[in-house]
């Protein structure tokens, strides 16, 4: 009797970390405008803060599937982390010249982008996700 041959997929260290920070990061952004700003139906904050608690909302829940997909080694998931890695990195250049903002934090948004973009980009990582070659 031949055993079907399955692949199973470790998942790298690196992103599994990275999955559940968005994972968490997804949760505590849908749930942390209610305790923070005070939204409650009826309340005071009824109006406006209801358009801003959905944007939040909206953002939070991108996160937990981006996370999610990241942790089921989803090839989607890795182009949309490289993609907005990718844009992070190149404001944060913006802000290491732009004169209104700390040179500091420009300067860290490189080094963690640039760092998380050459991680994503890795053959070991990239074949994790069932990627050989080009990633887009």
């Amino acid at each position: 009797m031949d055993m079907p041959n399955t692949r199973t997929q470790r998942r790298p260290v690196g992103v599994a970390i990275f999955a559940v920070l968005l994972i968490l990061e997804g949760i505590i952004g849908a749930l942390a405008p209610l305790f923070v700003v005070g939204i409650r139906p009826g309340g005071s904050n009824s109006g406006f803060g209801w358009y801003v608690y959905g944007f939040i909302l909206v953002l939070s829940v991108l996160t937990f599937v981006m996370g999610y997909g990241l942790w089921k080694l989803q090839k989607w998931a890795l182009q949309a982390t490289v993609t907005i890695e990718f844009v992070y990195f190149i404001f944060g250049f913006f802000n290491i010249f732009h004169h209104d903002f700390d040179i500091s934090l420009g300067i860290g948004q490189v080094v963690v982008s640039g760092l998380l973009l050459l991680y994503f980009t890795l053959g070991g990582v990239k074949s994790a996700f069932g990627v050989t070659g080009k990633i887009f």
